[in-house]
């Protein structure tokens, strides 16, 4: 089971890298709202509310099952795309300055960071800029 998740994972980054390399190198951008994405069975909801409008600050997260909030959160990320599970673990990525992924005038390019959170609303494990949580 283990591997299966692992090489699920792998292929997920790998599609999610390529998909936002590809919107980089176009140099498009997008702004960013209040959006919510739910489990295949319907049971789970997740509300993501960025703070900023292309998405390089926190975001504030709120996890539902059956229309009743289980917790909220703000995590120092905002996520762009994002999977939610049956049981209500979610997997996303975000960008550390937003979807842009050039170097800004700080001086630093942005980090890739994958994230997965569980249905308790705790961080279970990362991927890239770990100073973002």
């Amino acid at each position: 089971m283990k591997s299966i998740l692992s090489i699920a994972i792998a292929t997920l980054i790998s599609f999610l890298v390529c998909d936002k390399l590809a919107i980089a190198s176009r140099g498009l951008e997008r702004t960013l709202h209040c959006w919510t994405i739910d489990s295949a069975s319907g049971i789970y909801t997740m509300k993501i509310d960025p703070t900023e409008l292309d998405g390089s600050g926190p975001a504030h997260y709120t996890l539902s099952q059956d229309g009743k909030e289980l917790w909220t959160r703000e995590f120092r990320f905002t996520l762009f795309d994002a999977w939610l599970t049956d049981s209500g673990t979610l997997l996303g990525t975000a960008y550390t300055h937003g979807e842009e992924w050039m170097e800004r005038d700080e001086g630093s390019p942005g980090f890739l960071v994958v994230a997965m959170i569980d249905s308790q609303g705790t961080v279970l494990w990362t991927l890239g800029d770990t100073t973002c949580f």
